[in-house]
């Protein structure tokens, strides 16, 4: 556990299939080996230990006590643990415990108060549907359960613990059958007789598990471990202070782009040369520069340059700051068809890997990102990592990315967007068009009531759409208004309260969104219920993220909700003409792309609800009313 929370924080890969690991300051174990040169005994260290924890742990810290009370009497041990609990319990801002003891008399004598921040676990078996008469029908799982049981289930020697296991109240079976499958292991014996066929359906789902471990035959070492997901590595590379690295392009307007890079000196120019041929750099584009501290860590110098006036689906060759090594970009078509990409919540993992590769195979246009790109937070040497990952894709695709909740502070700095160009104030809220199609990006985790500048930016926006010029109309934000995953439930509630009216009152065809690590897709939606003239709301943060797939749904599903899935991937939104779009989610199996769900979609505008909303008085109102 101490190791997970540690690598989490410096950024390393973890290795489990799902986490969730708050902010830790310390962490207190027992790591005082060095003390045994001092002739201190173990139990001298543990107090010598758990008296650091006492003073010193704060609501934010992560305390491992094992087998602490041990070395001395059993009564002293019990009163140890039992206080030291106890102090932790009637804290008003605890630290995060885990205790692991064998002195179960801490419950048998009623030594720790009853309170709610005192939970127990135990190991699980699995048993048999009747009452067991054969002691070989007790397989032993590595699974804790929630319980206030005392009964430690355990592989230990029979004749080491039977007389404390039976005044324990053990089952006799159970201290019988744990002695077997210990002699198996030990004899190398086959222990396929732990196969059974009437396990108990409670423990049904837990029962292929422990079939797959019984495959394995001990005598022939025929256990081969399968390769662990290699977490991503960033090698150090000898550069020039001035080479420009992190390259990335986004939209900058109409025919125009913004190249930004960054270089570890303070000197390098900010400008871009450009031509439509190798080598050859016919045009120049000028830019800015900026650089940040944030406690220890130092920013290289951001530049961000605009290209343009460009053509078309065109290939246009270029570097930065006068040097370093020639990048291409592609500029999107002028009009349909037109394919973007959508992946949100990526951050830096061995998945992320899978679906840039995935998507990096798929022929599109743009990237769309509903928020969570680096997950930084407060380790912002992530921005420079996650830089370096996505430049393959994002040097020669523009990427169009809108704020999460993993990057609230110094997102702008990184990733400048066209605000100014589509008349908002701030970077967290824009829009911009491309091909036929008018795309919003809205903030989550900025004002957005009616009195709020992002609220009459928007409207403002809206009213300016004409949907002659850009028939489709697709918004994205980073907190999903329809959820049925647990995770993150309501959280969109307020922003939908305000701006969903808006929305639906312009005709908005599709919404992106993240948060949620999972996939959902609805249908058309309005005011909590389907709705043939509401827009389809995706749910797509599940681009390979660190903490892991949010893999808890509501049962039953909702009506709204047509499709959902606790895997990673990545979406790909093909407009055709017009009128029709063709929507693919692609699930990341085992590394490669899986087709799992797809939609042919036809535009608002086209299928008779613009014109109903055109003359709707009340939907009139909404977006003209001051």
């Amino acid at each position: 556990v101490a190791l997970i929370v540690f690598l989490s924080h410096i950024g390393s890969f973890v290795p489990a299939d799902a986490a969730t690991v708050g902010l830790t300051d310390r962490i207190f174990c027992a790591m005082g080996s060095k003390f045994m040169t001092a002739e201190q005994s173990t139990f001298m260290i543990d107090l010598h230990q758990v008296g650091m924890m006492l003073r010193q742990a704060t609501s934010r810290s992560l305390c491992l006590l094992d087998e602490f009370g041990k070395g001395t009497l059993t009564e002293d041990g019990i009163g140890l643990l039992g206080g030291t609990i106890s102090h932790f319990a009637s804290c008003n801002e605890p630290p995060r415990v885990l205790v692991c003891t064998h002195l179960t008399e801490l419950l048998n004598e009623s030594c720790l108060p009853v309170s709610e921040m005192i939970k127990f676990y135990t190991m699980s078996v699995l048993r048999p549907d009747t009452e067991c008469a054969n002691m070989e029908e007790i397989v032993f799982l590595y699974r804790y359960e929630v319980s206030t049981s005392n009964l430690l289930f355990t592989l230990l020697r029979l004749h080491e613990c039977s007389l404390f296991l039976d005044s324990q109240g053990v089952p006799e079976e159970v201290v019988k059958r744990a002695a077997i499958v210990l002699d198996a292991f030990e004899s190398n014996n086959n222990v396929d007789k732990l196969n059974l066929d009437n396990i108990s359906s409670q423990d049904q789902a837990f029962k292929d598990a422990v079939d797959k471990f019984m495959e394995f035959d001990i005598s022939k070492d025929d256990y081969v471990r399968p390769k662990p997901r290699q977490a991503l590595q960033f090698p150090w590379k000898q550069k020039s202070i001035s080479q420009p690295e992190q390259v990335h392009i986004s939209l900058a307007g109409d025919k125009h782009m913004r190249v930004s890079w960054v270089t570890n000196d303070k000197s390098s120019p900010s400008f871009v040369e450009y031509g439509t041929s190798p080598g050859k750099y016919a045009f120049l584009g000028q830019g800015e520069s900026t650089s940040y501290s944030y406690i220890f860590y130092r920013s290289g110098k951001i530049h961000h340059a605009v290209i343009g006036p460009l053509e078309p689906d065109t290939v246009y060759y270029y570097r930065c700051g006068g040097g370093g090594p020639e990048f291409h970009l592609k500029t999107p078509p002028a009009q349909f068809p037109i394919t973007f990409a959508v992946a949100g919540d990526l951050g830096q993992t061995g998945w992320t890997k899978s679906t840039l590769d995935h998507i990096d195979q798929c022929k599109y246009e743009v990237h769309l990102l509903p928020g969570d790109l680096s997950y930084a937070d407060y380790m912002q040497h992530k921005w420079d990592t996650f830089g370096e990952l996505v430049q393959p894709l994002a040097s020669v695709r523009p990427w169009m990315v809108t704020q999460g909740n993993h990057e609230k502070r110094i997102f702008p700095m990184w990733w400048k967007m066209p605000y100014a160009e589509s008349g908002s104030n701030s970077n967290l809220y824009y829009s911009f068009e491309v091909a036929g199609v008018h795309v919003i990006m809205l903030g989550s985790y900025t004002d957005y009531d009616r009195y709020s500048d992002q609220y009459n930016w928007l409207k403002g926006d809206l009213t300016k759409v004409d949907r002659e010029r850009t028939p489709w109309l697709i918004a994205l934000f980073h907190v999903p208004w329809y959820n049925s995953n647990d995770a993150h439930q309501n959280e969109g509630d307020g922003m939908m309260a305000e701006m969903e009216p808006l929305l639906y009152a312009s005709g908005v065809d599709i919404v992106f969104t993240g948060h949620v690590h999972a996939y959902e897709r609805t249908k058309r939606v309005n005011n909590g219920k389907s709705d043939p003239c509401g827009p389809v709301h995706i749910t797509i943060g599940d681009g390979g993220n660190r903490e892991g797939l949010a893999r808890k749904y509501k049962d039953p599903s909702p009506e709204w909700s047509v499709f959902r899935e606790a895997s990673f991937g990545h979406g790909e939104l093909q407009m055709v003409n017009s009128t029709h779009a063709h929507w693919t989610w692609h699930r990341n199996d085992d590394d490669e792309p899986t087709k799992s769900d797809e939609v042919w979609l036809t535009s608002l505008v086209n299928s008779g609800c613009w014109t109903e909303k055109k003359w709707n008085e009340n939907l009139r109102k909404i977006l003209m009313e001051p």
